[in-house]
């Protein structure tokens, strides 16, 4: 479930535990803000560049951003623009700037 409902993919899971438990999946319209939110938690403290594809297009598929922002973003976040930083940071490097970028798309 975990695998196929990620919040890249614009859903959120929720579960609850114990005797009447169950597994909530909701993929629903938010606000531009809250969305952007949502996605900056979602984020993390590390994201590969994968993920970030996935998130990316998220956005672009929700109209959150256009064409040129996609572009700009993907090569910003790519890992030929992070050539430089050493293996076991880029991830986390990588993650920073997302969030940043997300918090100025908030703005």
């Amino acid at each position: 479930i975990t695998s196929r409902f990620t919040p890249e993919r614009g859903y959120i899971i929720e579960s609850r535990r114990g005797g009447g438990g169950c597994i909530k999946i909701v993929r629903k319209q938010m606000h531009k803000s809250e969305y952007l939110m949502h996605f900056f938690y979602a984020i993390g403290d590390a994201i590969d560049e994968n993920e970030t594809a996935a998130y990316l297009k998220n956005l672009l598929g929700n109209s959150i951003i256009n064409e040129r922002e996609y572009a700009m973003m993907y090569n910003a976040l790519s890992g030929a623009a992070l050539t430089d930083v050493p293996l076991p940071l880029k991830e986390k490097v990588r993650a920073d700037i997302f969030r940043h970028i997300i918090l100025a798309l908030m703005g």
